[in-house]
């Protein structure tokens, strides 16, 4: 009896020093991402005010060098996430919406958060053979495919450009956001095509991004947040469309270098106006 109540006491005293965790700060000082820190408000802006405006949507390519902190890393670590990560977790716990992009990029139709997360994931079915000779087939094994963040590669983003007369300011304020993924062929691992996978409102989303810390490459100590790298435009982008009478794409009445240069042109027609503004 004294032995088993020994042994009974030795291991309840294992169990719980082994559920006593110690961690350690990864720095010189405490670094985490902060929950209650808020995103800096927008100044106050009047219907009235407005006098010009122009909407333009953007795609951000996450393999060029300035904009691969969306992408990286491909798993948290380091109290880094990736942008396409961040998303599903905010999802997953209702802090952001989102929206199905096949009825348009307005933020009519919710799109249910289990269809969201279960976008780009699957089953593959693998074919199960004897091990000994002649391998004669047995039967199909059907296996999850998880979601790979890597194929998130873009990000398109729709933003209005505003002059507000009454403090004399042109500024750009982004409406929204949608990840685009690549779609892969399960047998031959090509890919088939792009697909967007949702619509987020942009300040619906805000409070949550500002709590995310990215990369900072030039110093490691001034981290900033995922709003502070939209709100700033640190990413470099591509405009594919602008507002016009047919709802039409660059892609749709240009090709190859003259869609680029077309595209050039819209950026130069904002600076343009911004500068003629001024000159009158």
């Amino acid at each position: 009896m004294k032995i088993r109540s020994f042994l009974i006491a030795f291991v309840g005293g294992t169990l719980s020093l082994m559920g006593q965790i110690t961690t350690y700060n990864d720095g010189i000082v405490q670094s985490a991402n902060n929950p209650t820190h808020l995103a800096p408000r927008y100044a106050y802006v009047r219907e009235a005010d407005v006098m010009w405006a122009k909407r333009i949507w953007r795609v951000v390519d996450f393999r060029e060098k300035m904009n691969q902190y969306f992408l990286f890393p491909l798993t948290e670590n380091n109290n880094r996430i990736n942008l396409i990560t961040l998303l599903q977790k905010g999802i997953r716990e209702n802090k952001i919406i989102p929206f199905d992009p096949f009825n348009g990029d307005d933020f009519k139709v919710q799109m249910p958060s289990e269809t969201a997360l279960l976008l780009g994931s699957g089953y593959d079915t693998i074919p199960i053979y004897d091990w000994r000779p002649p391998y004669d087939y047995l039967r199909d094994s059907i296996v999850a495919r998880p979601f790979d963040g890597f194929t998130v590669r873009k990000l398109k983003i729709k933003e209005d450009w505003f002059f507000d007369s009454k403090r004399s300011v042109m500024e750009v304020r982004i409406v929204g956001i949608c990840p685009v993924m690549e779609v892969i062929d399960p047998n031959t691992g090509e890919v088939r095509g792009q697909q967007d996978m949702f619509w987020i409102h942009y300040d619906q989303a805000r409070e949550y991004l500002a709590t995310y810390k990215i990369y900072n490459p030039y110093n490691y100590a001034q981290r900033i947040s995922y709003d502070d790298a939209f709100i700033k435009r640190i990413f470099t982008s591509l405009i594919y469309k602008q507002d016009n009478t047919q709802d039409r794409r660059i892609a749709d009445y240009q090709q190859g270098i003259d869609a680029l240069y077309e595209a050039e042109d819209i950026k130069d027609q904002l600076f343009i106006f911004e500068h003629d503004v001024w000159e009158q």
